[in-house]
């Protein structure tokens, strides 16, 4: 082989091995990079009902009381909630906030008449007292190697 083309071949040589050595880098980098829990983040789950029923709907917000690095959530259906680890609470104390808007006019007055008409046409509002929420008193207490399944019994009393 003449020494331009032994060049070429150890210039091809080397693009080929800097190649391969990228693709296994990428490959070991995504092997490596799947779904990260950088705080530790645990499922939490559980029941809310309001004056004793399941809450039909709404969202709660679990807010860090420990040096917690992240606050954590979900939405309420049926009266459950389920946050997978991906979006859950580090462990630690917490204070918990629990909304849900009206399913209609907050009113007693049988539909057709004129105060429902008049309260319909209102913004639903919130219906869990501020206790439950902007001026919460509900606490938990998420732990390792637990459930962490909570239940809050609300009561607009």
């Amino acid at each position: 082989m003449s020494r331009a083309g032994e060049h070429h071949f150890q210039g091809r040589t080397l693009l080929l091995w800097l190649k391969t050595a990228a693709l296994c880098a990428a490959i070991v980098a995504f092997i490596g990079c799947g779904k990260s829990n950088k705080y530790g983040r645990l499922p939490i789950s559980g029941v809310v009902t309001l004056d004793g029923t399941p809450l039909r709907s709404g969202y709660l917000i679990f807010e860090p009381k420990g040096g917690q690095p992240v606050q954590s959530g979900g939405m309420i259906k049926d009266g459950r909630f389920e946050v997978a680890a991906e979006a859950g609470a580090s462990p630690g104390p917490y204070a918990v906030s629990i909304f849900s808007g009206a399913d209609g006019p907050v009113t007693k007055a049988p539909p057709g008449t004129a105060e429902y008409e008049t309260e319909s046409r209102k913004a639903p509002g919130e219906r869990i007292p501020p206790k439950y929420n902007a001026k919460t008193i509900l606490t938990a207490e998420v732990k390792s190697g637990e459930k962490n399944e909570f239940k809050f019994e609300l009561t607009t009393k």
